[in-house]
């Protein structure tokens, strides 16, 4: 195995050049969102590796929990999508990592709704310690009958959840 120098771990995308943007998907509406909801969370030692920092793959797991935590806020939560009759399936997700978090540190979350003009449900998150961005990452949820039949069109439940602001 070959390990990488500072120089060559520049290269690749680590440091300075890691991207600060995620490309958007042609199907929102507006580069603004349309709700955020913030949470701050202690890192768990439980979700940590065992090189004591936060295992890349919980780093979704606390976006979930801002998500839904915005969900609730807007009346958009998971029982009231249960309630429409609707499901929505996460079907893409992404997290670019920046820095790394440690157990006991306090993470704070920003979870942004874009409003789309497909039924589908665009997530922006930033996490951070300390002011510090640690990773930014997005997931795309499709909205689906409780057949997991694909819905063609935007509901009108959703229509007023995307036309109202609170970001």
């Amino acid at each position: 195995m070959e390990r990488l120098t500072g120089g060559e771990r520049g290269r690749i995308g680590y440091d300075s050049a890691m991207p600060v943007q995620l490309a958007y998907p042609s199907f929102i509406s507006a580069r603004e969102p349309v709700h955020v909801e913030t949470i701050e969370v202690r890192v768990a030692f439980r979700d940590c590796d065992p090189m004591g920092v936060l295992w890349h793959g919980n780093y979704l797991a606390y976006c979930e929990l801002a998500r839904n935590q915005l969900g609730e806020r807007i009346g958009f939560g998971i029982a009231r999508l249960r309630d429409l009759g609707l499901f929505a399936p996460v079907v893409r997700s992404q997290v670019l990592h920046q820095a790394p978090a440690r157990p006991d540190e306090l993470l704070r979350v920003e979870a942004a709704l874009y409003a789309s003009a497909q039924p589908r449900l665009y997530h922006r998150y930033r996490l951070s310690v300390g002011g510090r961005a640690i990773a930014l990452g997005e997931t795309e949820q499709v909205l689906t009958d409780q057949a997991f039949g694909l819905l063609l069109s935007v509901p009108s439940a959703l229509t007023s959840v995307f036309s109202s602001r609170s970001a």
